[in-house]
């Protein structure tokens, strides 16, 4: 395995991510059409407290419902807990997702959120034609 892990990384684009995750809410591939997404938007939320954590996490399973039943372009909103100690969505155009983006309901989310969210880092994935993606920002 230590050949592997010191030989990997100058291949990859995105390194490993050896964070442990679970389910929280949230769909992935709505129309289960496998389709080719146009964007992934990776979001990590970083909270003060557990507590803060869990308001936050309940409140984007709110955003995810309407996402899954109202935002057409919005292929999946998958909400994940960090086992170790934060969300992935895909739209089918950077359209689809400059709409979720902007929508009332996310908006109210950062606002309503302000207190308990510490930083928020997100990155932008396009395809690359090669099977795999390569990061935007």
């Amino acid at each position: 395995m230590h050949p592997f892990l010191k030989a990997t990384p100058s291949t990859m684009a995105t390194g490993f991510d050896l964070t442990h995750y679970t389910e929280v809410s949230g769909f992935l591939d709505k129309s289960g059409q496998r389709k080719e997404c146009a964007i992934i938007h990776d979001t990590r939320i970083f909270c003060d407290s557990e507590s803060a954590r869990d308001s936050v996490l309940a409140k984007l399973a709110k955003i995810a419902e309407f996402a899954e039943k109202e935002e057409e372009g919005t292929f999946s909103f998958f909400v994940l807990k960090s086992l170790d100690g934060d969300d992935r969505m895909r739209y089918a155009s950077w359209e689809a997702f400059e709409t979720h983006q902007d929508s009332k309901q996310l908006v109210e989310l950062w606002l309503s959120s302000k207190e308990e969210i510490k930083s928020l880092e997100g990155r932008t994935y396009v395809p690359n034609m090669k099977g795999w993606l390569s990061r935007l920002s």
